[in-house]
């Protein structure tokens, strides 16, 4: 952490790639702060209240101001990089898993002449709309709202429940996101056959149908977000 008065005009900052300052050397207190990077929202504001006075105090004028913006869009990071982060930091692994627990049995043979051809295809929604950030956080929390229903037939569902909505969460607080009206448009209608779909005929075939749907569409997001994580 950062000390006032522990900053000269000679420790000029180094902003660039995921490292938000660097401090060659605090020659006031003798300590050498290495690499500084960007956490909690909270501790990163408190980081940058601490320069800002001490910009205030040995670079007046229009310096502090300019370091100051450097500052703030430092903080701020690469979009692209935080947004990789993020996706990394929701276990799409456990959630699979948990979502797989819901029905150890897997397919009965009296369903398999269930059509799910009303369902839209997980894979062509995703493509629609592009994995866009504020879709996955939308489609997270549609997956839980559907699952939360009282007349899902599948038991010892909260832990499912818990870790989904603990994703939406994560997702929604991290990820860089601007609505996008034809994106909601797809999410919405994809969900909608699903309402419609149990509505016809509320069995366990039916819900088998959407486990496998609602399974797949977590499918898919797990393997994009390994995609990105290979290539960063």
């Amino acid at each position: 952490m950062l000390k006032e008065g522990s900053f000269t005009l000679h420790h000029l900052l180094r902003v660039g790639g995921q490292k938000l300052i660097e401090v060659e050397e605090d020659y006031l207190k003798g300590t050498h702060l290495k690499e500084w990077y960007p956490r909690s929202p909270t501790e990163v504001h408190q980081e940058l209240s601490i320069i800002h006075k001490n910009l205030a105090m040995y670079c007046p004028g229009s310096c502090f101001f300019l370091l100051t913006g450097c500052l703030i869009a430092a903080s701020l990071g690469d979009p692209q990089h935080s947004s990789h982060q993020c996706f990394q930091s929701v276990p799409w692994g456990e959630l699979l898993q948990e979502i797989e627990q819901l029905n150890k049995r897997g397919f009965s043979l009296e369903c398999e002449e269930v059509s799910n051809e009303d369902l839209c295809s997980p894979e062509q929604m995703l493509k629609a709309v592009k994995y866009d950030n504020a879709a996955i956080v939308h489609i997270v929390h549609e997956i839980a709202e559907f699952f939360k229903r009282a007349d899902t037939p599948f038991q010892d569902k909260n832990i499912f429940l818990r870790g989904m909505y603990e994703a939406h969460a994560q997702l929604k607080t991290c990820l860089k996101s601007r609505r996008n009206i034809s994106h909601e448009s797809v999410v919405k209608d994809c969900f909608k056959k699903m309402d419609e779909f149990v509505a016809k005929s509320n069995d366990h075939c039916i819900w088998q149908e959407i486990h496998a749907h609602s399974r797949e569409i977590l499918q898919r997001i797990e393997n994009y977000s390994f995609k990105r994580r290979v290539t960063h």
